[in-house]
């Protein structure tokens, strides 16, 4: 058989010059098969054969492009490159027998971005009545050998979750397809040796991660389940993980988890030492055990022990009064404290936990809502969060964070005022600071106060986030976009050294006060800064 195929429509695409030569009979091809389409330019030399019972591919293939995202087969720009050399029987995922061996991999993504992979092999064979399936590369490694059909393996773990903790899966919708269950008994294991940049692929700011591993079994004979996950580093934009673990064990009516990450970094100033999470998971019943140390200070930052029951309809969340342990002190709550959570309201009862005079208040606002309040804390819990040298503040600080609807993130308002501000020991008078929002996506409106009628200074504007709501219906200003500032400062008789705590060491001694009137506008990385100051 010789075929010229000049064109053919599939999807949307008009595919152009394509030769066919070899021998066709009863469903089966032997030959060579070339395009030369500039979106799929590739050419097969190979039999595929269908006109047996069980079908039979043995074939090579050198792909020099092939565009998805122009042939209308994907919304990502993703083009492949490689050589492929393939020996399989049957197609049935639960059946296959061969390997398949990708090398040369190039994965060109947004026509800029190059990723390689030297070579790729995939294994699928019977050894000792089980089946395995397994993957070879220098980035990922992966067997899984059991008995088991691949397109059923989700449907059977949700039938075991079903029989074990029916409650938990009737309340998040986690029902299987009334099918046979029980035809799956695996184990499986992972390790991933070094992404490269393929996970850019995901997400841009998904970095690379080396030397991840996971292994684990299935077995709903017995009732038993398995994850082991150890993942050295992770990294998402400006979040840092590190050796962070994840081990869940299931076997019939119980589970236990265990999640532990020894440092969590976010942005340059913000850092987490030891933090682990306990669980334990009986029929309804949940009993979690949370703990986040500092190993500089030998003390616990946080420390609590809770449970969450539920049933068809609600959660209901109760921490334990005697093990509460905030910043390596103790905390007192009500014995009767409760938080119920529905779907679609929320109901908070006895969330008062007390310090000396210090209190944290959490209370229903409405159906939907909820109220925080911190009340007689002090500015220096900052420095304990925020990591930065130069600054240590001070003041008696009160702060109400209350949300309309902890379902939709609407009605965001968040309040804070401090009698006494000092900064390194420097009385800089009052602060009022204020923040709202019509949901977590709009526009955020601010207002920071510092001073009295005398000498202030103050900052006042909006921020408008990278993912601005699609229902906020007013137009942005001109030149607006997102990810934008639009900030104006004033000051009146303020103290030109407030600048000695920001600037480079070295300045000292300033003296003088300041009345501006500054703008702000841009992206907070690059923000234009215009006005005027007189000293």
């Amino acid at each position: 058989l010789e075929a010229q195929i000049d064109s053919f429509f599939y999807k949307n695409y008009n595919y152009k010059d394509l030769t066919m030569d070899g021998q066709l009979e009863a469903n089966r091809f032997t030959g060579f098969f070339k395009s030369e389409d500039p979106n799929v330019d590739f050419n097969f030399d190979g039999t595929i054969d269908f006109s047996r019972q069980v079908p039979f591919f043995d074939f090579k293939a050198k792909v020099n492009n092939l565009d998805l995202k122009r042939l209308n087969l994907m919304q990502k720009d993703l083009a492949f490159q490689g050589d492929v050399d393939l020996k399989l029987r049957d197609i049935r995922l639960n059946k296959m027998n061969g390997d398949i061996t990708i090398s040369d991999l190039v994965i060109i993504e947004d026509q800029k971005y190059r990723h390689q992979v030297d070579t790729i092999r995939a294994m699928a064979f019977f050894e000792n009545r089980n089946h395995v399936v397994s993957i070879e590369s220098e980035v990922i490694d992966a067997r899984m050998e059991g008995r088991f059909f691949f397109e059923q393996i989700g449907n059977e773990f949700l039938h075991y979750l079903e029989r074990n903790f029916p409650t938990y899966a009737d309340r998040f919708g986690l029902h299987p397809q009334k099918v046979p269950s029980d035809t799956s008994e695996f184990t499986y294991s992972v390790t991933l040796h070094d992404s490269k940049d393929l996970l850019h692929i995901l997400h841009p700011d998904l970095k690379p991660m080396q030397d991840v591993k996971v292994v684990g079994h299935f077995n709903p004979f017995v009732e038993e389940a398995s994850l082991d996950l150890e993942l050295p580093n992770f990294r998402f934009g400006s979040i840092k993980l590190e050796d962070v673990i994840l081990i869940i064990e299931g076997e019939q009516q119980n589970a236990e988890i265990e999640f532990g990450v020894n440092h969590t970094q976010i942005g340059e100033n913000f850092s987490l030492q030891p933090a682990l999470l306990f669980g334990d998971i009986y029929e309804d019943t949940l009993e979690l055990s949370l703990t986040v140390l500092d190993l500089l200070e030998d003390e616990n930052i946080l420390g609590l022990d809770a449970k969450v029951f539920t049933d068809s309809l609600d959660f209901l969340v109760r921490f334990d009064k005697s093990k509460l342990t905030l910043l390596n002190q103790e905390w007192q709550i009500e014995d009767n404290n409760i938080i119920r959570i529905g779907p679609d309201y929320l109901q908070t009862r006895g969330f008062v936990f007390t310090n000396d005079i210090r209190q944290v208040i959490l209370e229903s606002r409405g159906r939907k809502g909820l109220d925080l309040y911190f009340r007689n804390f002090n500015m220096h819990l900052i420095d304990t969060l925020w990591t930065y040298d130069k600054l240590e503040f001070e003041g008696p600080l009160n702060l109400t964070a209350t949300i309309d609807d902890i379902y939709d993130l609407t009605g965001l308002d968040v309040k804070a005022g401090v009698d006494t501000f000092r900064i390194n020991g420097d009385d800089w008078g009052e602060l009022d600071l204020s923040i709202e929002a019509k949901d977590v996506n709009s526009t955020y409106f601010a207002t920071l106060n510092i001073g009295d009628e005398q000498r202030f200074l103050k900052l006042d504007g909006s921020y408008i986030p990278p993912d601005r709501s699609k229902t906020e219906t007013k137009a942005p200003l001109p030149r607006k976009r997102a990810h934008y500032l639009d900030f104006a400062l004033t000051s009146k008789n303020f103290p030109l050294d407030i600048l000695e705590y920001w600037l480079a060491s070295g300045i000292s001694n300033t003296e003088g006060l300041v009345a501006a009137d500054v703008k702000i506008k841009g992206p907070p990385d690059k923000p234009d800064v215009s006005g005027t100051a007189e000293v």
